[in-house]
């Protein structure tokens, strides 16, 4: 599970111990009630909702989506959630759009960081559109434990168009001075990789857009030199069980800006270093406890 998915559903737990939430997801065929106070349900059922039983309304990432949700629950407070930065692409039209959408909805925008929400601002760059900061919370069970480390073993645990090509490269270089050095390369599931996939049908069929100009040949050469070990998506416990077990979260790019940089903060909670650039959601601030072999 990714970051954002993983984030809604701790938010959600957490508020239905006072409120009553549901989750409406996209690909959901059918519902699931986790409790009195909290359902994962489809659209359909999302759409029989009768308009005065909605008090709030979170859409996550799409903005064209606010017109509908306001229209269908009038009564509601409308939020928009998102969790990436606006796009350099972006048309002067489509930046007028998302504009006109927020105001006409009177839609408050959640940022996931400081930064983040100074991006938006600048971009939509009109001070009646409402914003707000809320931070991608990290498990309360993350603390650091007396778990033994694996000698020489690096992880990197984010999805492969983060700079995994990046990440690849410097561990090629680092390996050159260090010969016993091991890097473990996971995926919280944005795309579909199998451990056991090989590297070049890997990179041809998921991430020839991202990285590599598509070439995988490239990336059968860097996914499977020496010490490289794909173990694909695992679950968050599986996940953290390795952090816990690493020298460090091996993160050494500078090709895709983080919002808040939950895999730092997660490795802050178990008292994990981390080697990464400071292209984070300044002036974001994580302190590192010291790890010895």
């Amino acid at each position: 599970m990714g970051g954002t998915e993983a984030t809604v559903v701790r938010i959600a737990s957490k508020l239905s111990e006072t409120h009553r939430i549901s989750v409406a997801q996209y690909r959901r065929q059918h519902d699931k009630c986790e409790s009195s106070t909290l359902s994962f349900i489809s659209f359909k059922t999302m759409e029989r909702m009768p308009p005065e039983s909605v008090d709030r309304v979170v859409i996550l990432r799409r903005f064209r989506t606010v017109p509908k949700l306001a229209k269908r629950f009038p009564s509601a407070r409308i939020y928009l959630w998102v969790h990436d930065f606006p796009l350099k692409t972006r048309t002067r039209k489509r930046k007028q759009t998302f504009q006109s959408i927020m105001l006409n909805a009177d839609c408050t925008l959640i940022a996931v960081s400081g930064h983040q929400r100074d991006v938006y601002k600048s971009f939509l760059s009109d001070p009646r559109i409402k914003t707000v900061i809320m931070y991608n919370p990290v498990a309360e069970t993350l603390r650091p434990n007396d778990q033994p480390i694996t000698p020489n073993q690096l992880i990197f645990y984010s999805s492969p168009h983060k700079g995994l090509n990046q990440v690849l490269t410097l561990f090629q270089a680092a390996k050159e001075r260090l010969p016993d050095l091991s890097l473990l390369i996971a995926n919280p599931g944005y795309f579909r990789i199998r451990a056991d996939s090989k590297a070049g049908l890997w990179l041809r069929k998921c991430l020839h857009r991202f990285i590599w100009d598509g070439d995988p040949s490239v990336a059968e050469h860097y996914l499977n030199q020496p010490g490289v070990k794909v173990v694909g998506r695992l679950s968050h416990q599986q996940i953290i069980q390795e952090v816990r077990r690493s020298v460090c979260v091996f993160y050494p790019q500078s090709t895709f800006p983080e919002t808040v940089g939950l895999v730092y903060a997660e490795a802050n909670a178990v008292g994990e270093p981390r080697c990464s650039p400071m292209i984070l959601a300044q002036p974001a601030k994580y302190w590192v406890k010291n790890r010895t072999n």
